[in-house]
């Protein structure tokens, strides 16, 4: 993330980094301390059933916050959050807040 800018950004707050594909990645083709002068990420969905986690499970900031121990969270149902992605695009997922 900070290797596109010519300097050390200041901060960069990670919203459930991808998972898939870039558990297992080195730090330069995923989001780390690295990219910032401070990283801070906020993991909410990193221990669904196997193959459908979203986010990075592992920390990969300064500070990495996992509510609810990052599971899934009250009120959230990701199988209608995908479903209207699916068929509508990410311009109805303000649909999705209650």
């Amino acid at each position: 993330a900070g290797s596109l800018t010519n300097k050390k950004v200041n901060r960069i707050t990670g919203l459930d980094p991808a998972g898939p594909n870039f558990e297992y990645a080195e730090a330069p083709s995923r989001l780390s301390p690295d990219d910032a002068d401070f990283v801070d990420v906020l993991h909410t969905f990193t221990r669904g059933s196997p193959g459908r986690s979203i986010g990075i499970q592992k920390p990969v900031g300064h500070v990495d916050i996992y509510p609810n121990g990052g599971t899934f969270q009250p009120g959230c149902n990701i199988g209608e959050a995908i479903r209207v992605i699916a068929e509508r695009g990410l311009g109805d997922v303000d649909q999705l807040v209650k």
